[in-house]
C-alpha cells in the first residue's frame, strides 16, 4: 500500500505477507485486514495485492483525516500529513511550566479488559487503546513520582505493578498484557466466586493506607462485567489526608438501556470517588481537564 500526502512530500509505503496453508475446495472465504495511523489531511491511496503466481489485484482511492468540531482543543499524537504503522503510543516526559500544578504522588490503576465487557479476546486495539490512554493521562497529568499497577479482574491478579514507573518502563508494561489470554480461566479463579472483589479490595486498601499517599488515584479502563455490591466492611477505615479517587470509564459501545454500576464505579463511590464516561477523545480531553481542576 502507498500513500501519498495530498500536499506532496515523499509516499509512505505498507507491506504484509500472508502464507497460507493448502486450500482444499471449498465455499468458504477467508479475511485479512490491516490499519495504519494518519495525521490530518487528505491522501492518495493505491493498493496492490499480488501472489507467487504474479497475478495482481489493484485498487486506487482518497481518504480524509480530519477531528470532529468538539475535538478541536485536541492536540492529536501524529502531525497532520503524516503516515505510520500501527503501534502503541509511549510515554513521553513533557516540559514542564511555572504555571503547570504537578502532583507529588500519583497512582494508575489500569484494568486490562476488553472495551466490549462480553468479549472473551483482548484484542490489538483493546490493548492500543489503554496504552495510548494511558501515555496521554501521565503526560497531561503531571507527577513527580508515578505508581502504576495494571490488574485484570477475570483471572483475579496483578499483571504488571511499578512504584516508581518512568517512560524507561513503558514497554515493560505494555508487555505484561500482551499474552493476557482471557480465554483460559484458572481453577483457582473458579473456586473463588468474590476473588474480583478482594482484588479490587486489596488495591484501594493499599492507596487508603500508605505512608505517604498518592494525591491522587486514577482507575483507567473498560467497565467489568461484574456488578457485584462492595460491602463497605471490605474498605480499612483511616483518619488523615487521603488521596482523591477518579474512574476513568471507557463505554465505546452504545446501549439504549440503563446500565447498573459495575464493581468498579461502586468500589470507586465507596471511596467518596467520581466518574467519567470516556466514549470519545474529546470526552477523554474534557476528564483530564476536570482533573486538573480538582
Amino acid at each position: 500500500m502507498r500513500l501519498t500526502p495530498s500536499t506532496g512530500g515523499t509516499p509512505a509505503l505498507l507491506g504484509a505477507e500472508y502464507r497460507l496453508p493448502r486450500v482444499p475446495k471449498t465455499r468458504l472465504h477467508a479475511e485479512w485486514g490491516g490499519a495504519f495511523w494518519v495525521g490530518e489531511g487528505n491522501y492518495n491511496v493505491e493498493w496492490l495485492l499480488l501472489d507467487e503466481r504474479g497475478r495482481v489485484c489493484r485498487k486506487q482511492w482518497r481518504i480524509e483525516a480530519k477531528l470532529h468540531p468538539s475535538e478541536r482543543g485536541i492536540t492529536p499524537g501524529i502531525a497532520p500529513g503524516t503516515v505510520a504503522e500501527v503501534s502503541f503510543r509511549r510515554w513521553s516526559v513533557q516540559e514542564r511550566t511555572a504555571d503547570l500544578p504537578t502532583l507529588q504522588r500519583l497512582t494508575v490503576l489500569l484494568h486490562a479488559a476488553p472495551l466490549y465487557p462480553r468479549s472473551t479476546r483482548f484484542r490489538v486495539e483493546d490493548r492500543l487503546t489503554l496504552l495510548g490512554s494511558l501515555a496521554s493521562l501521565l503526560e497531561s497529568v503531571p507527577a513527580r513520582e508515578v505508581r502504576l499497577v495494571i490488574f485484570n479482574l477475570d483471572q483475579q491478579k496483578e499483571l504488571f505493578r511499578d512504584d516508581a514507573f518512568t517512560p524507561e518502563a513503558f514497554d515493560r508494561a505494555a508487555q505484561s498484557m500482551s499474552g493476557l489470554q482471557l480465554q483460559l480461566v484458572d481453577y483457582k479463579v473458579l473456586r473463588n466466586q468474590h476473588g474480583h472483589i478482594d482484588l479490587l479490595a486489596h488495591l484501594l486498601n493499599e492507596e487508603l493506607s500508605a505512608g505517604d499517599p498518592s494525591d491522587a488515584v486514577i482507575l483507567l479502563g473498560p467497565p467489568t462485567r461484574y456488578l457485584d455490591k462492595f460491602p463497605q466492611t471490605i474498605l480499612e477505615s483511616h483518619a488523615g489526608d487521603l488521596p482523591r479517587f477518579f474512574y476513568l470509564q471507557y463505554k465505546p459501545y452504545i446501549r439504549a438501556s440503563a446500565e447498573l454500576p459495575d464493581s468498579i464505579e461502586v468500589a470507586v463511590k465507596k471511596v467518596h470517588g467520581r466518574k467519567a464516561e470516556i466514549r470519545t477523545p474529546d470526552d477523554f480531553a474534557r476528564a483530564v481537564k476536570q482533573l486538573e481542576s480538582q
